[in-house]
């Protein structure tokens, strides 16, 4: 199956004003965050790997901790989330090989931890902006990558931190893009579903999904891409 590519673009017209243009020179005052934005253009594809009792586009609340969540709004309510990412590789390595460690001597996934999930893809009905945590959106908000995304599970409360004051910062953000952490290849995605309408994604029935990773077509992409990467699928 082919790799989709996203399309997304900073947006004409809404690059702002460094914090740091103003200042006087030698002040030491901390500057405020300026999160970068990116559009995500409407009909843009964009793909899920998840349980087939759930519909591709259905947002989840979870208080499992995870790099970016979980998240709450003003008035401490769970945020619910939708996570993807840019193309059908990138669900897959985000998700299905999410857990398999980089060092491990044998890596390894077991079959039934995805035989029962799907690949969906999913399309934007209308237009998305988003916080670029990319290389020049990182550093716009003095972050390194190393420690916000390629950090594992031991620093998600801080990872977790930034992404609620990076939120805050950007109340015109409907979520957040950076490059996968275990596909650099893709763009990795959260959506903040408080804020964009209903409706703003949809499913996508051009797209080839859902296609169940358990057998067939979605089976072999699984196979071909843990083969790629040197790790071996096990039964229990």
């Amino acid at each position: 199956m082919p790799s989709r590519i996203v399309s997304w673009r900073l947006p004409i017209g809404s690059r702002r004003r460094s914090t740091t243009d103003a200042s006087p020179a030698g002040a030491s005052a901390p500057r405020p965050l300026d999160p970068l934005p990116a559009a995500l253009d409407a009909g843009t594809t964009l793909w899920r790997v998840h349980g087939a009792h759930r519909a591709p586009t259905d947002l989840v609340t979870s208080a499992n901790p995870s790099r970016f969540g979980p998240l709450v709004d003003r008035d401490g309510d769970p945020v619910p989330l939708w996570y993807g990412a840019g193309d059908d590789e990138g669900a897959v390595f985000e998700s299905v090989f999410h857990d398999v460690p980089f060092d491990s001597p044998d890596p390894r996934v077991l079959r039934p931890s995805f035989a029962t999930r799907v690949l969906s893809p999913v399309r934007t009905a209308r237009p998305l902006d988003l916080i670029d945590l990319t290389s020049a959106g990182l550093r716009r908000v003095h972050l390194a990558r190393a420690d916000l995304i390629e950090s594992d599970a031991a620093r998600y409360p801080w990872t977790r931190d930034r992404a609620v004051e990076l939120r805050a910062a950007a109340a015109w953000a409907h979520g957040m893009v950076w490059v996968a952490r275990q596909h650099d290849r893709s763009l990795a995605f959260i959506l903040f579903g408080d804020r964009f309408p209903a409706g703003a994604l949809e499913e996508d029935p051009g797209g080839g999904g859902p296609l169940p990773l358990g057998a067939g077509a979605g089976l072999e992409l699984v196979e071909t891409l843990a083969n790629r990467a040197g790790i071996a699928i096990a039964e229990p």
